[in-house]
């Protein structure tokens, strides 16, 4: 065999070995890249669900929190309609006193003191029974956040 075959033939041996480590270095780099991608794919939905869990239940959270406020709506409703019956119990009260006090010839001096007392007695009640709505509503709102805020730590 020449030199010049014999070169040739080395060359085609040095090439053929080079394709070869070429293969085997391409196919153990997509065989990595792969198992990258399924462990990213993996993680990725992971979290996914994760995510969808924690939405979840801070849903449930905030329709607890809703139920919670409705009730608590409700009931203060029931205490307002309450507390504005007594004051038309208690004007009621006062009007039947002052027809009785000016009935009297001699109470005329007293339907004064019968006035202011209605009014100062008409102008505490109304202005508590304002305090008391606004109490009421601050307190549901403070009991929503309060569970919503327990939810949240849980």
């Amino acid at each position: 065999m020449s030199a010049a075959a014999k070169l040739a033939a080395l060359l085609l041996l040095a090439i053929g070995l080079a394709g070869g480590v070429w293969k085997i270095r391409h196919d153990a780099y997509k065989a990595g890249a792969e198992a990258v991608k399924q462990e990213y794919a993996a993680a990725a939905t992971k979290a996914a669900l994760a995510s969808l869990k924690n939405q979840e239940r801070l849903q449930d959270a905030v329709n607890q929190v809703g139920e919670r406020h409705e009730k608590t709506k409700r009931a203060n409703a029931v205490s307002a309609a309450a507390a504005s019956d007594e004051l038309g119990g208690l004007r009621n009260e006062l009007a039947a006193r002052d027809a009785s006090a000016t009935e009297a010839p001699a109470a005329a001096c007293r339907t004064d003191a019968g006035r202011a007392e209605r009014e100062l007695l008409g102008l505490c009640a109304t202005t508590l029974i304002e305090l008391a709505k606004e109490a009421d509503r601050l307190e549901g709102k403070l009991g929503a956040l309060q569970d919503y805020v327990r939810q949240i730590k849980d």
